[in-house]
């Protein structure tokens, strides 16, 4: 479809229904488009529309569950609707997917989310479990910048 900045910008000059319109007509061809539901899911998270962007990137992780990026991408989106279980499974997958697809792009961030998920529903051990997988220096922002000190103080 499009990059995240074309999308943004987009968003930005006020052409947020042109672009969903675009996404829609991508996914009523292909339905089955992993990329087009995480495109939507993207966009739908920018315009603050927490059902569409969770309901699109489960859709999207579900068309290709060997994807980390999809995975991850659900797990935060599924955070953010506050759905820390569901969440802590799909970085699980991420985890997984980048493992066996011997991807390390999202492997130390999805360790990281994972560890932030598990010490919010009080399982600190496994929690500092996971920071042995994530380097010293890794942050991400989900409803506030997360660090590996982060998950420790919580």
């Amino acid at each position: 479809m499009t990059t995240p900045d074309f999308k943004i910008q987009m968003i930005k000059e006020g052409r947020s229904a042109e672009l969903l319109a675009q996404i829609d007509a991508a996914i009523a061809s292909e339905p089955n488009n992993a990329s087009h539901h995480a495109d939507k899911a993207f966009v739908c998270s920018r315009l603050k529309d927490r059902n569409g962007a969770v309901a699109n990137a489960l859709r999207a992780s579900e068309l290709a569950p060997e994807e980390p990026a999809y995975s991850f991408e659900a797990s935060i989106q599924l955070a953010k609707d506050g759905r820390l279980q569901e969440a802590e499974t799909h970085a699980t997958r991420s985890i997984d997917s980048s493992i066996d697809a011997s991807s390390s792009y999202y492997l130390g961030t999805a360790y990281l989310l994972r560890a932030y998920y598990r010490a919010r529903m009080g399982r600190k051990a496994d929690a500092l479990a996971d920071l042995a997988f994530v380097h010293d220096d890794a942050t991400f922002y989900v409803d506030r910048i997360i660090s590996k000190q982060h998950v420790r103080e919580l």
